[in-house]
């Protein structure tokens, strides 16, 4: 009796084999042209040039970290915390031991799996995305990042790749159904996710994202006239983002004309002196006829630190934007505390600094000649040590302070001015001159220190106050000298 029943048939691999789990078939040696594993196809399929691009760019990148984070971490570390030289390079290798291995294995994937994993990743970063400005941190001025510490992640950089793969699938979805309206989709997408990065803000990735979506307009088809007409669009949103955004201007001005803050700069400029797209009075303005306190002075920006240059010498500040000019009032008194150096060591009998003097060079140099200038007292205060707690209280205590510092007020009132800061010319001349004992010894200071015309006109004005605290009537050597010894800064 014959069996009547077909040979079974062979089955032939094609395509490419799952990752995970299942047989994985094998025409040849491992590798060889005939390996028809996920490794062999990608082995053979890759674009070995982009390949070798991508590494180029990433040993560039690290080299380029490597070098800035000995500058970046000194410049972000303060007296409570010191920065490790090579922080940031570390964080950029742990970056790149996870990317590295996912970008391998994401290109192993078969093309329906990878359209998927940038699905649903774009819903995923575009939904962090959202969550920027409730939950983000801010780092110099821009609100961008989710997490903390090394886990910090910037949610707009991850979804870029991802909402490419997935708005060009999108499209692609035109050719099997025309009347699906994924071009209107598509442009709201792209819409929303640009608002959310001006809101942050990040004028860079904005456009980064947009010029995406018109490029893939382009691929899919969309006729050139509609094209020219959005990249008209686009100039125009820039020429009007120029006028009425702040960062544009920033970033414009840096890139057309060499010059120009930095965004982070500008931001802490409007918080100190006024500014913003509805132009706000700052702190300066805000302390009016009171008291301005910085802490960590050095700290500060220098471009910062030098807009109080006005207010201080003026009483009022200038707030000049594309849409507005205001004036407002800034009279304060200003008072700023600072370390002698960055570990804060100099000068104290139970620490050394280890890189003293050059570390309170450095850091006491990023305080310009200008501002010093325009700051009457310098105190140098010693660290307070348990024994000083147990010291008896002083033979003035703070109601004696008080009452002469109320009975000085009552007699710089009575020169109609609130306090002898408001002398000028005249009135200046008349109430601060010294003795000839005192003219003397300013003379030969002045010569010697090589103080201002500012300098010179503020010094009377401490030694008026002091003589005023003394209950003198006229400004003696004694007064000169010591509002000398604040014209000078010790550390």
């Amino acid at each position: 009796m014959s069996d009547d029943r077909p040979p079974p048939r062979r089955r032939v691999a094609s395509g490419v084999a799952p990752l995970f789990g299942g047989a994985k078939p094998h025409s040849g040696p491992r590798l060889s042209r005939a390996d028809r594993s996920a490794l062999g196809i990608w082995f053979w399929e890759i674009d070995r040039v982009l390949l070798l691009l991508l590494t180029i760019l990433i040993a560039i990148g690290l080299v380029a970290v490597a070098a800035a984070s000995p500058v970046a971490a000194a410049k972000q570390s303060t007296a409570a915390t010191t920065i490790a030289p090579l922080y940031y390079l570390y964080r950029q290798i742990l970056w790149v031991l996870v990317a590295v291995p996912a970008m391998l294995v994401v290109s192993m994937l078969p093309r329906a799996q990878a359209r998927r994993l940038a699905i649903y990743a774009t819903f995923v970063f575009l939904a962090l995305l959202f969550l920027v400005p409730i939950f983000g941190t801010t780092v110099n001025g821009a609100a961008r990042w989710i997490g903390s510490g090394v886990f910090r992640l910037q949610p707009s950089e991850f979804l870029k790749p991802f909402f490419v793969v997935t708005l060009a699938w999108t499209l692609s979805l035109k050719v099997e159904d025309d009347s699906l309206p994924v071009v209107p989709l598509s442009f709201v997408l792209t819409g929303i996710i640009a608002l959310l990065l001006l809101n942050q803000p990040d004028l860079g990735q904005t456009i980064i994202f947009c010029a995406s979506w018109l490029v893939l307009m382009v691929v899919a088809g969309m006729s050139f006239r509609i094209v020219g007409g959005l990249i008209g669009a686009g100039f125009a949103g820039l020429v009007s983002a120029y006028f009425f955004y702040p960062v544009a201007t920033t970033r414009i001005d840096i890139w057309l004309f060499g010059e120009g803050d930095s965004f982070q700069v500008e931001k802490a400029h409007a918080a100190l002196t006024g500014g913003g797209l509805k132009v706000r009075p700052g702190e300066v303005s805000l302390a009016h006829l009171g008291v301005l306190f910085l802490d960590e002075l050095p700290e500060f920006q220098r471009p910062v630190l030098d807009s109080l240059r006005q207010p201080l010498e003026t009483g009022k500040v200038d707030v000049a934007r594309a849409n507005a000019h205001v004036t407002f009032p800034a009279r304060v008194q200003l008072v700023a505390a600072m370390n002698p150096c960055r570990c804060g060591y100099a000068g104290d009998p139970a620490r050394n600094c280890n890189r003293y003097p050059k570390c309170v060079g450095d850091y006491q140099a990023r305080l310009s000649g200008p501002l010093l200038d325009r700051i009457d007292l310098h105190v140098h205060v010693a660290a307070v040590s348990a024994i000083d707690m147990a010291l008896p209280p002083p033979s003035e205590g703070s109601a004696d302070v008080a009452r002469r510092v109320a009975g000085a007020r009552a007699v710089q009132i009575s020169r109609g001015v609130r306090s002898n800061a408001e002398l000028e010319g005249d009135k200046l001349d008349h109430c601060a001159t010294p003795d000839e004992a005192g003219r003397k010894l300013l003379l030969q200071a002045a010569e010697k220190l090589r103080l201002s015309a500012r300098g010179y006109t503020r010094m009377l004005r401490v030694a008026r106050t002091i003589a005023d605290l003394a209950g003198a009537e006229t400004v003696g050597r004694v007064h000169i000298a010591e509002a000398l010894s604040y014209r000078l800064m010790t550390g």
